[in-house]
């Protein structure tokens, strides 16, 4: 009895410094400050959640990419050092960052840190601690969705209320909503003058897909008409020669009607309600006498990764209704992928032949890994038998920028590294830590100003250095002695011009009559220059195959 009651007495000692070891811990993180500036070091800070460590690991593989193309394409430019070896401390507590400095400069140096977002430290919070440092970081980075950039642009305006004073400026990094509210002023309004998007925004994204629409006719994989059919109604139409014989005929044969649009929006997310308000304004502009369905809202939904939620169902169910949905149809879901996902798989259990008849349009809330690297499990075309158009802010599969890529001569096609991450997202967050160096940079030194960092930043603009073959990417008119031959990367607002980088990705299931077969073309496409139309160019197609080990088929 006496060891026993030892025994119980050590357990509980035990549970008690186990305890009291973790409220050290936490409390060490709910204490976390803000990083020291010495000498003349500056900073820019990433404030975004603690769960972002995706994105952060791709902030370090754009780090790289700059440092190894810097010598290249800035032959006339200071030695570019980087060092990120503390940028994945070993406690989750610390702050983590990455030191830039020039080579002309090397002890002055340029600190990215990332302070993160969780539930003892907000965004606001950060502020007011860097604030209270005494030097405010040149820069704040953030804004990965449209409700923080605002959370951000809100409280750096409540903190510096005057554009003249001195202050950061706000780097947005994928926040792409035009308003901050359906009644409000612009997201990119919020901090005054001094705020700068570089991704673009959602009127970009659907002007952008709805002209890629347009040049693609054969983005539909619907059963072809019976040319007797067709033949017969034409007939029909000519040898009637009355007109409102000729509208009933064209009323009634699904292929000889003009497209349709049916939106399906989510209430809970200002990203859904404000694609699907702009892309019914947009298309029906363009389309006056095609119709339009905007076939109701999702107040919310939560729910696994195949099973819809109950009031999915229901949309499902609105959607399909007493019509039938027509040859050349888009369906519009501006979601997340996997809302998405379960709303797309019950229509397709729910009425198999209208898969064939849409064209699946998403803003950029779905990512190239989701339909090509994870596309088994996340978007298998068996399970999804769509044809599907996104949006990418940058190139998804550039080999500079890691994404391997060789041709097969025999083929007569190019072959790609089955599990390699796309480039999309390395490449933005190149644009804007390359943008944020040229504008730092003044005459081998960096600048201790924020407003003439701001001044500078206006003068980053779309470049390629076509002489050495590198990817393209920002550049600055003051540094390289531009001028007016290339297009500056923001407009007067600080929102990111059109045809500086943006592509879109189109995914085609492929049909043997009515079987879908284990293969998807994947194809992705740039926009040309404005003096060209604005029309798309296809950079790649590859098919893909699913469930390689059942089908027996080849990689990829």
């Amino acid at each position: 009895m006496r060891l026993f009651h030892w025994i119980l007495v050590a357990g509980l000692l035990a549970i008690l410094g186990t305890a009291g070891y973790q409220s050290l811990l936490w409390r060490r993180f709910a204490e976390t400050e803000v990083g020291r500036l010495d000498g003349d070091d500056q900073e820019i800070a990433l404030i975004e959640p603690a769960t972002s460590i995706d994105e952060w690991g791709r902030i370090v593989s754009a780090c790289k990419l700059i440092k190894k193309e810097w010598t290249t394409t800035n032959s006339q430019l200071p030695d570019l050092l980087v060092d990120d070896d503390d940028a994945f401390p070993g406690r989750s507590a610390d702050v983590p960052e990455i030191r830039f400095a020039f080579q002309s400069s090397p002890k002055q140096s340029l600190r990215l840190r990332w302070y993160k977002i969780s539930g003892e430290h907000s965004a606001e919070s950060w502020i007011e601690k860097l604030h209270a440092r005494g030097r405010m970081p040149l820069a704040i980075i953030g804004g990965g969705t449209s409700d923080r950039a605002l959370v951000l642009g809100k409280t750096l305006q409540e903190r510096f209320p005057e554009p003249n004073q001195p202050s950061p400026i706000l780097l947005i990094t994928t926040a792409t909503a035009e308003k901050a509210s359906a009644d409000g002023p612009l997201l990119i309004a919020q901090y005054k003058e001094r705020s700068f998007r570089f991704s673009f925004t959602n009127q970009s994204m659907v002007k952008a897909l709805l002209r890629f629409v347009e040049q693609t006719p054969d983005l539909w994989v619907h059963r072809p008409v019976e040319p007797t059919l067709l033949a017969n109604a034409i007939a029909s139409i000519a040898g009637a020669g009355e007109p409102w014989h000729a509208w009933g005929v064209l009323r009634g044969h699904p292929h000889l009607q003009p497209s349709a649009m049916h939106l399906v929006s989510w209430e809970d997310e200002r990203y859904s309600k404000d694609l699907t308000e702009l892309f019914e304004r947009e298309f029906k502009s363009r389309n006056p006498l095609s119709e339009v369905f905007n076939d109701g809202s999702i107040a919310h939904s939560v729910g696994g990764f195949f099973q819809p939620a109950p009031l999915e169902q229901n949309a499902v169910d609105t959607f399909l209704g007493p019509r039938v949905i027509t040859p050349h149809s888009l369906l519009v879901l501006p979601t997340q992928m996997v809302r998405m996902r379960r709303f797309l798989i019950n229509l397709r259990q729910r009425s198999p032949s209208t898969a064939r008849n849409l064209v699946i349009l998403n803003g950029d809330s779905i990512s190239f890994n989701a339909v090509y690297r994870d596309r088994d499990v996340v978007w298998n075309i068996l399970d999804l038998p769509y044809s599907l158009v996104f949006f990418t802010h940058r190139d998804p599969i550039s080999e500079a920028a890691g994404f391997p890529r060789k041709k097969d001569a025999e083929a007569n096609r190019m072959t790609l590294g089955r599990t390699t991450t796309g480039t999309s997202d390395v490449l933005l967050h190149r644009d804007i830590l390359e943008a944020t160096l040229y504008a730092v940079l003044d005459d081998g030194r960096l600048l201790a100003d924020g407003n003439q960092m701001r001044e500078r930043m206006r003068a980053t603009c779309w470049y390629q250095a076509e002489a050495n073959g590198s990817t393209a990417h920002v550049g600055n008119s003051r540094l390289h002695g531009l001028g007016d031959r290339h297009r500056l990367l923001f407009d007067d607002k600080g929102d990111r011009r059109v045809y500086t980088g943006e592509h879109v990705v189109w995914v085609k299931p492929i049909y043997d009559e009515d079987r879908v077969e284990g293969t998807s073309r994947i194809s992705i496409w740039k926009r040309v220059r404005e003096v060209e139309g604005g029309a798309w160019d296809r950079v790649e197609f590859f098919d893909a195959t699913y469930n390689t080990q059942r089908l027996g088929g080849a990689l990829p």
